[in-house]
């Protein structure tokens, strides 16, 4: 090995290093110092398009990982990638025609059927979606991205009792799987109920630390809701802003409407109050958070 081809080595592995630790942006940086001929190899442009899925710079992603396939049109690790890329972008036929690609090249992945499972459903193909699930789980029942995927399909059905109840079957039968605690911690910060949420993350992450990588926002956005000092915005966080401004105005409007202003005064102000609570209180408990107080 040459001392260029052990530079392009190390550059490559100090970037996937930063990758499993969740630092994209360090990622990037180490990929930048990588020497020359490290363009001509599908593992920089797998390594970058990674590095700027994880920072949510999709465009840029999809661009460089069409730099990698233009080495090799049949890499799949990138065509995976690059379906990827064009799902978040909201390019649901693009993302699925290049997903087709990768399966006629490895069609007994569960990974890619659970991928392309995922793209259809979004699509509103939600019966073609569990057909495909049915089938990665003839190949692989024990594989980890099933129980995500059966989740948002629960979801798109508006079935959430029943995806609640599948992933409680899931922890019957074993207490420690963190990705049904990691689902279901998903499942309650989107009803509204944060401290629940905290707790499924907190043992999620205990038992499985790689699910806190790639996911700081998403982890200290659970811990902010379910904070004890927040409690109050709940209804904020579970209906929406919107929804809690009607609710104000329209008691307000009622109690004037049947001749009680005082009362009516007296919502407008504890409204008012609320707001400014509501603009306040999230940044302070941020800041004591990252104290890890």
């Amino acid at each position: 090995m040459t001392a260029s081809d052990d530079g392009l080595a190390k550059v490559l592995a100090v970037a996937q290093r930063y990758l499993e630790v969740g630092k994209a942006d360090a990622a990037l940086l180490a990929l930048d110092r990588c020497p020359e001929q490290g363009l001509a190899t599908t593992e920089y442009w797998w390594l970058r398009g990674v590095a700027l899925l994880d920072s949510q710079r999709y465009d840029e992603a999809a661009v460089v990982i069409e730099n990698g396939l233009d080495l090799d049109p049949g890499d799949v690790d990138l065509l995976s990638l690059l379906a990827k890329a064009r799902f978040r972008l909201g390019s649901l036929r693009s993302a699925e025609t290049v997903i087709l690609r990768a399966l006629e090249i490895a069609p007994e992945w569960p990974g890619y059927l659970c991928q392309y499972a995922e793209i259809v459903a979004v699509a509103g193909q939600v019966d073609k979606a569990e057909k495909l699930l049915d089938r990665a789980a003839s190949i692989d029942p024990e594989f980890a991205g099933l129980d995500r995927v059966r989740f948002m399909i629960g979801d798109i059905r508006g079935d959430g009792d029943s995806t609640v109840g599948h992933l409680t079957d899931l922890l019957e039968a074993d207490p420690e799987d963190a990705g049904a605690l990691a689902l279901l911690a998903e499942k309650r910060l989107g009803e509204g109920r944060p401290a629940e949420a905290a707790e499924y993350l907190r043992r999620a992450v205990e038992l499985e630390p790689e699910f806190a990588i790639g996911a700081e926002k998403q982890i200290r956005e659970v811990l902010l809701r379910g904070h004890w000092f927040l409690r109050p915005l709940a209804p904020i966080y579970k209906y929406g802003p919107m929804a809690v401004w009607m609710g104000a105005l329209g008691a307000m409007w009622i109690f004037y409407a049947l001749g009680y202003l005082e009362i009516a005064v007296v919502i407008g102000a504890v409204y008012f109050l609320y707001c400014v609570y509501s603009w306040v209180a999230p940044p302070l408990v941020r800041r004591y958070l990252r104290r890890g107080v």
